[in-house]
């Protein structure tokens, strides 16, 4: 008896190749349909993000202020984008389709950041859209306020923040 290998026939072989490769287009289109039919669906795992800092806008115009001192307020550096608020969203408001609306009142630091953030008002409260907001403020940076060309740790801001969940 021959083998079909030994004698040139690689039917056999081409034949196995074909069924693999119909195999693996046939999961990948159930995988398709079923990714279609659950649009809320998310992966458990968390890829690591990589978040470039924004292009720096220019520094706010300075004023003349009564006092005769060059004065400039404070101006955002980097906004709050979609992925903070999606990180910061409270799970269980989340998970209940629940948006809120949280205004708080932060001093801005010489070094950018923003300090002693406190809220200033919170709808629906309950929710923990709050905390959320102070704890996302960690990540926004924005120019101080500067007189006379130096920054100071003098400036307020109040920062709106609007929590929407996904469609």
């Amino acid at each position: 008896m021959s083998n079909p290998i030994e004698d040139g026939d690689r039917t056999p072989l081409a034949m196995i190749f074909a069924l693999v490769l119909m195999g693996i287009a046939l999961l990948g289109a159930m995988a398709a349909v079923w990714f279609v039919s659950n649009p809320g669906f998310k992966l458990p795992i968390v890829f690591p993000r990589r978040h470039a800092e924004a292009p720096l806008e220019p520094p706010p115009k300075a004023v003349t202020s009564a006092d005769g001192h060059l004065v400039s307020n404070p101006d955002w550096r980097r906004k709050p984008t979609a992925e903070d608020i999606e990180r910061y969203y409270p799970q269980e408001a989340e998970r209940k389709r629940v948006a809120g609306r949280v205004v708080i009142n932060c001093k801005v630091a010489r070094d950018t950041r923003l300090a002693g953030c406190k809220v200033e008002a919170e709808t629906p409260t309950g929710w923990g859209f709050g905390d959320a907001a102070v704890r996302m403020a960690s990540q926004f940076r924005m120019y101080p306020k500067t007189v006379d060309g130096q920054p100071t740790d003098a400036g307020d801001v109040r920062v709106p923040i609007n929590f929407e969940p996904e469609r």
